[in-house]
Order: C-alpha cells, then structure tokens, then sequence
C-alpha cells in the first residue's frame, strides 16, 4: 500500500468547510447583495462543461453563527485541468463571493470558467478547528453563478487527553483523546510543532452529516483531527489508530475505514482518493474493547477518517 502522492498544493490562507447535510432540513441562505450579477454570464464559445463566473457560500460553526476566515475554491476544467482560485475573505457574518477569473491573455490555460467539477477547502487561523473538504454541485448554478445551497460548519477539535513528551521521536507512542481513540504516533513522521498541537474529536453525525458524507456511508463513527498533516509518504508508514468499541460489536468482527483526501491525494494499491471525496482505505478489527486498524490499514494522513461494519 502507498500513501500521499504530492498531488496539490492549495493557494492561499484557507478556511475550513464542512457542509451539513443531510440532517435537520437548515434555513435557505439568504445571500446579501453583491456584484456578481453585474458579470455577463454568456459561456464562451466551445465550452462543454459547466459555465460558472462566480461563486457564493457561506461558513459558520456548530452553533450556526458565521464565522470570518478566507474562502478558496479549487476547479477541474472541462478539459481536465486543475486550478486552484485566489482565496477571498468572508464577512462577519461568514458570508463570502468571488468572481472566477477569465484566462490571463496570452497565457495558455484552460478557461476556469468552464468546469467539470469544483472543490473547496477550509482552514482558519484561530486553533481548535479542523481543516476539510466539500464539493460543490454543478446543478447549483444560475445564469452563471454558482452558491452553495446551504451553510458550511467549522467543526471544533480537542487537545488530547495524553500527549506523551516527545522523548525519542522515532519511537511509537499512545495518543490518547477524550472518547478513548488512541492513535500511535510517532512524531518524527510529522513536521515542526504538529506533534504537539494534535487535537481530533469524534463528531456527532445525530446533528448532521458534514457535506462529504453520504447517508450511504452508514457511518458508525467519525472523526475531525488536526492540524492537517500529510505523513512521510517516503517510507510508506501510516498510524496504527484503536478506536473505543461503544457499538456492541463481538471479538473478531470486522469494520471498513475510510479517509477524506486532503492536501495530497491518498494513493491505494486498487484506488486513488482525491481531495474531498471520502473513501475506503482499509480494514480493522475488534480486539477486545477496541477496534483496531489491521496491518497495510494505518491511517494515512492527520485529518479526516470514520468507520462503519463491512459492506
């Protein structure tokens, strides 16, 4: 199994998104005025995909309250080319807009304008927030403007409740959260401070799905770490992670893991898990009261990963 191919690096500060859904039916958002309008929304000649000159959302946390950051949307083209888009401030009220910018005369690019598919990420500066991924849907889109239908949510994460000192930082050692996951870290696989500003919090998907997650998924569990952090994809070596057992599964029983792609693609024997699509990358089993990732299924990245019985 390899892990984290370099794959993209996004522009910019970022802010994280996580959109609810499905959830309690949220509020429609009721955008405020802005001169997105103003941009003729004629598609150029030859465009085969979808036809977007500006984009609006929104960000706000748990509680529903907006929050200020600085939103950024990344593009694949119709053509297939990957662009990430100049990040812009939200308002105070978590509000943000931009317009997508016409190709630079002279420079050979595709036209971002024209797309296949659109991406955003998030991340703020205040800690204590996990980083994440949401894909926007295309069929979203009027005369040329695209919106996200609904309110993306800043989810808050925790310090550990065990953070051994750093001592020998190639030796393996227990990080304990407040929910009982323990994940087996080893810190010089991490970069500068991240070993010691590793937080994660079990999310309560009751109250909703963040927008990568399907009803499908039939998730038993998920959880937000941070800060993002792309192991050393070098050595190939992920995290071995034990998750509490709260779900009355026997001794022996089997569950799927699944991460969200970040930063970097994940790049499996049998699959590539790009950024903001949420898939399976290995296995763990039920060893006493833990559920434990089984050898070749660490974890593969400091972000986004949940498990559910095997399908």
């Amino acid at each position: 199994m390899k892990f984290l191919k370099p794959s993209l690096t996004f522009l910019g500060s970022l802010l994280a998104l996580g959109c609810v859904d499905p959830g309690p039916t949220p509020p429609a958002i009721i955008y405020p005025a802005d001169d997105l309008g103003n941009i003729d929304p004629t598609p150029a000649a030859g465009c085969t995909g979808s036809w977007v000159v500006g984009v609006r959302g929104r960000v706000v946390n748990e509680s529903g309250a907006g929050i200020q950051g600085i939103a950024n949307a990344c593009v694949t083209t119709s053509t297939n080319e990957f662009q990430c888009l100049e990040g812009v401030p939200t308002d105070a009220n978590g509000y943000w807009n931009f317009a997508v910018p016409a190709p630079t005369p002279g420079v050979e690019q595709a036209d971002s304008r024209c797309i296949s598919l659109m991406r955003t990420r998030a991340v703020t500066s205040t800690p204590g927030f996990a980083a994440t991924y949401c894909e926007l849907p295309t069929t979203n889109i009027t005369a040329g403007i695209m919106e996200m239908d609904q309110a993306a949510t800043l989810y808050r994460i925790d310090a550990p409740s065990s953070l051994p000192p750093r001592g020998d930082e190639n030796a393996v050692r227990d990080v304990v959260f407040a929910d009982g996951l323990v994940v087996e870290v080893v810190p010089a696989r991490l970069f500068g401070s991240d070993y010691d500003n590793l937080a994660a919090r079990r999310v309560n998907l009751a109250a909703g799905n963040p927008c990568f997650v399907e009803d499908s998924d039939n998730l038993l569990g998920l959880y937000a770490m941070g800060p993002e952090v792309l192991l050393h994809y070098s050595d190939n070596v992920g995290f071995r992670i034990r998750i509490p057992n709260n779900h009355g599964l026997n001794e022996g029983d089997r569950v799927e893991l699944l991460a969200l792609g970040g930063l970097e693609v994940i790049e499996l024997d049998d699959k590539t898990i790009h950024e903001a699509e949420f898939d399976t990358f290995g296995t763990a089993t039920v060893v006493g009261s833990e559920i434990v990732s089984d050898p070749g299924s660490e974890l593969p990245a400091i972000g986004w990963f949940g498990y559910r019985r095997m399908q």
